[in-house]
């Protein structure tokens, strides 16, 4: 129909199909013929949606997003195809009858993961023992705190004020205080959070930080690994599930980082060859 011919397939993001409605809009033209590239527009973003829970979140969340997908009130022509795409409904079969039916974990990561935090909580230290685990989706988070919690461990959680259904149901600002002092004061040594924990968040002496997926924008990157090493020596860990799009953005985010500090640097430079301004 035209759109995205300048963008290689197998690189398609997220961003780049949000982006896309808008470019559908802007074509000039009667409303009626956008239609049909609207239609395949929202097809294209479940799709993708779906493919990268799979790969780096796991069968649960998966599974999870599909059901989302289907318990809509009055889904879109879109959405219903999205649902009965062949190799989705086949995916959905697999991913359900595995969960069913074996004891492996959702996620090879999750196995990491309480192996990184059985390896913090062992050392000895002189505060209460902290770990903040950093997840992008919301379902993420349910499936992190249920499997760490099965081990033993008392663990906190730290969303947004939006519900999305009454299994998640959002926190507001009261609530938010209130984990956070819990965490503080060593109530709970493990706390799982979304994007909202990246700012501002004054927690002192974590131990561990760890991004269960790879984040895109040096910013963010950034400000989650500001989350730990303030007062004393802390450590970041990034989860990658290879070959899969997720390292591709780990790349492209340590990329840019460079380029960021290649920028600082200069300008610093710059700054001190012209000296103090007069006053």
């Amino acid at each position: 129909m035209g759109f995205l011919r300048k963008k290689p397939i197998a690189s398609l993001s997220v961003k780049d199909l949000i982006a896309l409605r808008a470019e559908i809009f802007a074509r000039p033209g009667p409303m009626v013929r956008r239609f049909g590239p609207l239609f395949h527009q929202l097809v294209l973003l479940h799709l993708r949606h779906a493919q990268e829970r799979l790969e780096t979140q796991g069968l649960e969340p998966f599974v999870q997003y599909v059901a989302r997908v289907g318990a809509k009130e009055k889904p879109s022509r879109g959405d219903l195809a999205f649902l009965k795409t062949p190799q989705v409904e086949q995916a959905k079969a697999e991913a359900t009858t595995a969960l069913t039916s074996t004891k492996e974990s959702s996620h090879p990561k999750l196995d990491a993961l309480v192996g990184l935090v059985q390896e913090t909580l062992a050392r000895p230290r002189e505060h209460p023992p902290r770990i903040l685990v950093f997840a992008q989706y919301r379902d993420t988070i349910q499936s992190i705190q249920t499997l760490l919690e099965l081990q033993g461990w008392k663990v906190g959680r730290f969303v947004g004020q939006a519900t999305r259904d009454r299994d998640d149901v959002g926190m507001n600002q009261k609530q938010q205080a209130r984990v956070l002092g819990e965490f503080r004061s060593g109530r709970f040594p493990i706390l799982v959070a979304s994007s909202v924990a990246e700012e501002g968040l004054d927690v002192p002496d974590v131990d561990l930080v760890v991004f269960f997926e790879s984040v895109p924008s040096e910013i963010r990157a950034i400000q989650r690994r500001g989350r730990t090493g303030r007062t004393s020596l802390g450590k970041v860990v990034v989860l990658l599930t290879r070959e899969t799009r997720e390292v591709a953005y780990q790349v492209a985010e340590a990329r840019r980082e460079k380029a960021m500090k290649r920028i600082v640097r200069r300008l610093s430079a710059e700054g001190r060859r012209r000296g103090p301004r007069p006053e």
